[in-house]
C-alpha cells in the first residue's frame, strides 16, 4: 500500500504541475510573479491534511506551507525562475521533481513576441498529461486541463494567424483540436482559425510561385506548389475535412492549371 500511496501522490503532484504551468502563462500575464495551488489527495481521493508542501527555488530558502483540511495548498509572490518541489506527509515517502518551472517569464515572452518558450510550456504540460494513467486522474480535473491546454494552443495559432504567421499558426492549432473534451464551439473556433491558416498561407506562397514562373523559374515554381499540395493532403491525413480547405485547395489546383500540370 506504501508504493500505490507514493505514485498517486506522485501523479497528482504531475498536475499541480501541470495546472501551475498554464494558470501562470496564461492568466497571470500581467505579472512578475506567479502562484501555485493545488491538492495533495491519498489513493482513494481523501485529502491529505497537515502535509508539507515545500518550494525550493534554485537560489535562496526554501517555502514551506501545509495542506488544509480539504488537501488544499497554495504558494503567492513566487518569483520566475526554476524550483524543486517536494511534498512530506506521514505515511508516504518523499516525492521531489526537479526543474518546475514558473512561467511567468513565458508570458513575457508571449507579449514580446517571443512564443516559442510559450508553446514549449504547453507541449511539456501536455507531455506530463499523457503520462497519467486515466484511472488516477478524476475526470473533471482531465477535462480542466484539457481546456487550459486548448486555451493556450488556440490562442498561439489565432495570434499567428492574425500577425500573418501562417505557416507557424498551424501546428498549435491542431494540438488544439486533438483536445476532444474542450466542446464542439471551442472545436469550432479552432477550425475556423485553422482554415484561415491554410488558406493564408497558400495566398502567400501563390504569389511567390507566380513570381518564380514569371522569372523563367518554372521548375521551382512547380516544387512549391507541390510542396503546398503536400500540406494539404498532410491536413486530411490529420483528419480535416474536404470542405475546411475547400478554398485553399482551389487555390492550389488553379497554380497547377497556370504551371500546365493536374491533380486529382
Amino acid at each position: 500500500m506504501k508504493v500505490q500511496q507514493e505514485r498517486f501522490v506522485l501523479i497528482r503532484v504531475l498536475m499541480v504541475i501541470i495546472s501551475m504551468t498554464l494558470a501562470a502563462s496564461f492568466v497571470l500575464a500581467q505579472a512578475s510573479s506567479g502562484s501555485l495551488h493545488g491538492q495533495v489527495t491519498d489513493p482513494s481521493g481523501a485529502a491529505i491534511t497537515n502535509a508539507n508542501v515545500v518550494m525550493t527555488p534554485a537560489t535562496g530558502a526554501p517555502i514551506t506551507v501545509q495542506s488544509n483540511g480539504q488537501g488544499m495548498y497554495e504558494f503567492k509572490g513566487l518569483a520566475p525562475g526554476t524550483y524543486t518541489l517536494n511534498v512530506v506527509a506521514d505515511g508516504f515517502n518523499l516525492f521531489e521533481n526537479d526543474n518546475v518551472q514558473l512561467t511567468a517569464q513565458a508570458i513575457r515572452s508571449v507579449q514580446e513576441a517571443r512564443e516559442t518558450e510559450a508553446l514549449g510550456s504547453l507541449q511539456r504540460a501536455e507531455e506530463l498529461l499523457a503520462r497519467v494513467h486515466d484511472e488516477a486522474l478524476p475526470p473533471k480535473r482531465r477535462e480542466e486541463v484539457d481546456r487550459r491546454l486548448w486555451w493556450g494552443y488556440n490562442r498561439l495559432g489565432a495570434r499567428r494567424v492574425e500577425s500573418g504567421e501562417f505557416e507557424d499558426a498551424i501546428e498549435p492549432l491542431f494540438r488544439a483540436l486533438r483536445l476532444a473534451p474542450v466542446g464542439t464551439e471551442r472545436h469550432a473556433e479552432t477550425r475556423a482559425a485553422l482554415v484561415r491558416a491554410f488558406e493564408g498561407l497558400v495566398d502567400a506562397r501563390a504569389l511567390e510561385i507566380r513570381q518564380r514562373a514569371d522569372d523563367g523559374d518554372r521548375e521551382a515554381a512547380v516544387v512549391e506548389t507541390d510542396r503546398l499540395w503536400a500540406r494539404l493532403t498532410g491536413a486530411r491525413a490529420r483528419g480535416r475535412e474536404e470542405h475546411d480547405l475547400a478554398v485553399a485547395s482551389a487555390m492550389v489546383r488553379r497554380l497547377f492549371d497556370e504551371l500546365g500540370l493536374t491533380r486529382e
